[in-house]
């Protein structure tokens, strides 16, 4: 019997894929409630470890996560103020994506119009 992949599976993936082919990238993962987003967050962390790539905390954002190559993955909260200022994200996945406000996925970075990947699940 072969295990299932989600979506939240297959966004890990792609952020794993980012996070280490791009070095110095941020990717913002936005949860209703940071939980949600939190979570994505464990399960990147574990396909690196599974790959022998350390991490460790970013040192400003709570359950952030850096790379030896200085790419980051940063958990946030669907509130519009604790999504601003982060203009050099690279990639933002949005987790329950039906139940966070239009208004935090517009502010949440400004570029996201310059190539900013977004990925809804």
């Amino acid at each position: 019997m072969h295990a299932a992949v989600g979506k939240s599976t297959v966004t890990a993936v792609l952020a794993v894929h980012r996070v280490v082919m791009v070095p110095r990238s941020t990717i913002l993962v936005v949860g209703p409630a940071g939980k949600q987003a939190g979570e994505t967050v464990k399960k990147v962390c574990g396909f690196l470890s599974a790959m022998g790539i350390a991490t460790r905390g970013d040192g400003v954002n709570a359950g952030a996560k850096m790379l030896p190559n200085g790419s980051r993955i940063v958990p946030l909260p669907g509130k519009e103020g604790t999504t601003r200022g982060f203009s050099a994200a690279s990639m933002l996945i949005v987790k329950e994506a039906a139940r966070v406000p239009d208004e935090v996925i517009w502010r949440c970075c400004p570029r996201w119009r310059w190539g900013m990947e977004i990925w809804c699940c």
